[in-house]
């Protein structure tokens, strides 16, 4: 495997100022996991409230094809910290049959926030992956 976009730390943060970020593998043998997600937010604001407002999509793009999908940050009550631990495996198994990768020369992955409402609390979000 031959990666071309990731930084040499396992963290990167999405934030209203930079809502995606996108890496590139030049090989359909790619493989990425997203291990945990974390809602940085200042200690007076309500997180819980948060989660309703916005989404986090992962996009994988090729030559002739897009997969998209959502990954849900569910909220428990009980939880006191907004850590959540996603376990989100993604790579050439999350594809339908038919679509022959072992042609392709590069696949992206974008990781997107997006919101659903306006949001004016100062937030970001931590992703933790694996490569």
């Amino acid at each position: 495997m031959n990666i071309l976009d990731i930084a040499s730390s396992n963290f990167f943060e999405l934030s209203k100022e930079k809502p995606f970020k996108q890496f590139e593998f030049s090989s359909a043998d790619f493989r990425l996991n997203i291990e945990s997600v974390k809602l940085m937010v200042d200690s007076h604001v309500e997180w819980q409230r948060l989660l309703s407002k916005f989404e986090v999509w992962v996009h994988v793009l090729g030559q002739d094809f897009t997969y998209s999908c959502l990954i849900h940050l569910i909220n428990d009550p009980y939880k006191n910290q907004p850590l959540f631990l996603i376990n989100k495996l993604v790579d050439k198994h999350v594809f339908e049959r038919g679509i022959p990768l072992d042609s392709l020369s590069n696949i992206f992955v974008k990781i997107e926030l997006r919101e659903n409402q306006t949001i004016v609390e100062p937030f970001a979000l931590r992703f933790e992956v694996n490569k």
